[in-house]
């Protein structure tokens, strides 16, 4: 439901373009920083569990459905995955400012009840070393399509 707090058991996806990946295709710290000219607020990301799929594999077929119909996604773009409670405490604890961050289901319009979008708050801009942090703690990537 909007507004609520993802368990910490829980999985976010994060879309990243080309523009994210490093020269060996490995998603970068670029891919968690706010765009400041879009003046955002959040990152956006999406609460896997959410999708109520049966494993993993469903849950990244189901992603891509879903950027396939919100995004132009690129031939080279990935899926980064990250475990909550993980992405949670490592911030907090290696972060300068003991940084505590949220991360909270928002749905998107029009999708509404049905959308697995989510955001993380408690960024600043320019937080290099947030970014960093939050690249350290993706457990999967996976390719935003499945055709190149």
């Amino acid at each position: 439901m909007k507004g609520d707090t993802i368990p910490d058991k829980d999985h976010i996806a994060r879309y990243c373009g080309f523009r994210n990946l490093d020269e060996d295709g490995q998603i970068g710290a670029s891919a968690f920083m706010l765009n400041v000219k879009k003046n955002e607020k959040e990152l956006s990301v999406d609460w896997l569990e959410f999708l109520n799929c049966s494993n993993r594999e469903a849950e990244i077929t189901e992603m891509r459905n879903v950027y396939a119909n919100r995004l132009d996604v690129g031939k080279k773009a990935k899926i980064a995955i990250l475990n909550v409670g993980n992405t949670l405490q490592e911030v907090q604890a290696n972060s300068q400012d003991n940084r505590k961050l949220n991360i909270i289901h928002d749905p998107l319009v029009p999708e509404g009840a049905q959308s697995p979008h989510s955001g993380i708050y408690g960024l600043k801009e320019d937080d290099d070393m947030i970014a960093e942090l939050l690249a350290q703690c993706i457990s999967e990537s996976s390719p935003a399509r499945t055709t190149i």
